[in-house]
């Protein structure tokens, strides 16, 4: 079993892997079943805070954080069960992040809020609880490893509260194994966090440093996807203790990014960083985010990489993404790292999940629900 990772840099370097990739093959991308349009079923009401995990038969298993559960449907979209609750008590939600499936079918919940990694049966029947490390403020991706281990992508937070975006492998009880990367966010003096301006700084920082690229990650059959900044990206493929064993490359046109699209990008930062709490609700208030907007300076190119995720065999890279129009390209790669196809793609950037033939996500609709997607993928 080995991790697939996509580590990105700037410059103009590209590194040959002794693959041939295809030429001009061309993927289609269809939308092909939506949940949470119906806002007349109560079973498909989601809250803002929606995570996707999706296993072998196609069924969805919707973390439905707002609302303390987990639905779960069949790949027709069909309603079987939901379980889960708000509280205290084992396997109870306070502040879940993410959901996955393990390599034998569990599903796993994190809850930040609880400092716990939940695990449940696939009929929703508690199994246990790990306490997480210390200092994750929020998950932003998480894969089940076959040898027990976890690989987590989050924002942690130190004894001085000074943020990290940082991606680790971690062990069965949630112990530290190997940091694959990090970028520490700008220090911030948090004595000063009653003066004014100071959140307005602080939510300035998050657009840049978003922007600017944080270690992500996707599981791929085994395999882990992770990409940073950059203009062009590389990638390599390591073993499950972090080790690299090969690596691949593909070429990348820098896109502009756009007003409109640093609007819709940090519009959508701040309305899930307020949906978090009401301490965040209070201090990151309509005038700050809007300070924060006027006073960021992102770079001048959108990065190539706005997610990723398994697709059959191999995996996906969504590029040249414009997130004002939601539009962009699905690059698809086989398991080795060689370039197969591309389609194009009209959907949102957030939080991509894929199987063998599908790409899941979730989006806001015209009637402001929240829905979850799928798309299906052909010719990859």
């Amino acid at each position: 079993m080995v991790l697939l990772m996509l580590w990105l840099w700037a410059g103009q370097e590209t590194i040959a892997n002794g693959l041939t990739p295809a030429q001009n093959k061309r993927m289609t991308v269809a939308l092909d079943l939506t949940l949470g349009a119906d806002d007349q079923d109560d079973r498909q009401i989601f809250s803002n805070r929606t995570r996707v995990a999706v296993d072998g038969e196609g069924a969805l298993y919707i973390l439905d954080a707002g609302n303390y559960r987990v639905a779960v449907f069949d790949k027709n979209g069909r309603f079987i069960r939901q379980f889960g609750k708000q509280g205290e008590g084992p396997g109870e939600f306070r502040r879940c992040d993410d959901i996955r499936l393990s390599p034998t079918g569990d599903v796993a919940v994190v809850d930040t809020g609880r400092k716990q990694l939940f695990m449940f049966s696939p009929t929703g029947e508690f199994i246990r609880q790990t306490s997480l490390a210390p200092g994750f403020q929020l998950i932003y991706s998480m894969s089940l490893l076959d040898n027990g281990h976890t690989l987590i992508g989050a924002i942690r937070q130190n004894a001085r509260f000074q943020q990290t975006y940082d991606l680790s492998l971690y062990d069965g009880d949630m112990k530290l194994v190997k940091t694959i990367d990090s970028v520490r966010a700008p220090e911030r003096d948090w004595s000063r966090m009653q003066e004014p301006g100071f959140w307005a700084d602080f939510l300035k920082d998050q657009f840049e440093g978003y922007t600017a690229g944080i270690p992500a990650a996707a599981q791929i059959d085994g395999n882990t996807v992770i990409h940073g900044r950059s203009d062009l990206y590389k990638g390599e493929i390591i073993d499950q203790t972090g080790a690299a064993m090969t690596r691949f490359t593909k070429e990348y046109k820098p896109k502009a990014f756009t007003e409109a699209a640093q609007k819709a990008v940090f519009t959508h930062m701040w309305q899930t960083m307020v949906a978090r709490s009401p301490r965040m609700e209070r201090a990151l208030s309509k005038s700050v985010f809007e300070k924060a907007m006027a006073t960021a300076e992102p770079p001048p190119r959108v990065s190539p990489i706005a997610g990723l995720c398994r697709l059959g065999d191999g995996f996906a890279v969504l590029t040249g993404y414009d997130a004002a129009s939601k539009t962009g390209q699905l690059d698809a790669f086989d398991r080795t790292g060689r370039y197969v196809a591309r389609g194009d793609y009209r959907g949102p950037d957030r939080y991509l999940v894929g199987s063998a033939s599908h790409i899941y996500t979730v989006d806001v609709d015209e009637r402001d629900n929240i829905v979850v997607l799928r798309y299906r993928v052909d010719g990859h």
